[in-house]
């Protein structure tokens, strides 16, 4: 047999977007994060790891078949639901993917930022429209596509008016000056 490694994955926050809080070990409420199932459907047909559910329901009455029941629910096939694993005890993996943790880097936290800490779904997220505008201003600059400083002037005046938290000092308007080549 092929040695894979263990992907410990959390449930709530992770597979279950948990958005109604805990409501008990045996109630699991709320839809998937989006493309959970499809992700874990992959990583078991895949065989190349093998995914692992633990998470703070599992050492409590009903938690691991309320895990189980919540993936079929939600799409998994039962066949494929049963051949996860749900240990009661945190298995040594690999790779553990939960939305309460911080990254070790060989610095430790301080209590300020432990307390601070948010999980993704929980963290103020950027507006997209600004983040793309950013993006496509950036792009122009770069590669001077603009054709003269009124198509980039565009870009960043949708820039200020839609994203006022952007400095102007990031929005360069560079003079391009377009020769035409003889012919």
């Amino acid at each position: 047999m092929t040695f894979r490694p263990i992907i410990c994955i959390d449930f709530d926050g992770v597979l279950h977007s948990y958005t109604s809080g805990w409501l008990g070990a045996d109630v699991a409420a709320d839809p998937p994060v989006t493309g959970a199932i499809e992700w874990l459907r992959a990583l078991v047909e895949g065989g190349e790891v093998e995914p692992v559910v633990y998470s703070s329901r599992s050492q409590q009455e009903g938690g691991i078949l309320c895990m189980q029941e919540w993936l079929i629910k939600h799409g998994m096939a039962a066949a494929m639901a049963d051949s996860i694993k749900f240990p009661e005890r945190k298995p040594a993996a690999f790779l553990t993917i939960d939305d309460r943790a911080i990254c070790f880097e060989g610095v430790f936290p301080s209590v300020a930022t432990m307390k601070a800490f948010k999980p993704w779904n929980k963290q103020e997220q950027p507006d997209t429209r600004c983040v793309e505008l950013k993006q496509v201003h950036r792009v122009l600059v770069d590669a001077h596509i603009a054709f003269d400083s009124h198509v980039l002037g565009h870009a960043a005046n949708a820039l200020r008016r839609h994203c006022p938290e952007v400095g102007g000092e990031e929005l360069v308007i560079p003079e391009i000056k377009v020769t035409k080549e003889p012919t």
